[in-house]
């Protein structure tokens, strides 16, 4: 039995996760405190500062995107295409909503 395509707001909701876990535990941020302070804030700080006090090398960053190529059936290049350190995650996350994460196949 097939299942039935996730809705819209599902995706933005397992994109959240997605993106908390592959961020925060590749960084040694809580999902909890990740999503408190860099995805539901009102005014959440940019990726930029994120990466700037979180990520320690470009091989980490790539093990992140590379984890989020898996979540999201995205390939990797397309990932790294939509981020864009100025803005916040959660604008990210819909980047990638819209570029075709999750599409069934």
């Amino acid at each position: 039995m097939m299942e039935a395509p996730l809705s819209w707001l599902e995706k933005r909701k397992k994109m959240r996760g997605d993106i908390a876990d592959a961020f925060a535990s590749r960084t040694g941020t809580g999902v909890d405190a990740f999503l408190e302070v860099f995805y539901d804030s009102p005014s959440p700080p940019a990726i930029g500062e994120f990466i700037g006090h979180y990520i320690p090398d470009a091989d980490t960053l790539s093990e992140i995107l590379s984890a989020l190529s898996k979540k999201t059936g995205l390939t990797f290049g397309k990932i790294k295409t939509h981020l864009h350190r100025e803005e916040s995650f959660a604008q990210f996350g819909e980047h990638l909503l819209r570029a075709g994460a999750y599409r069934e196949t």
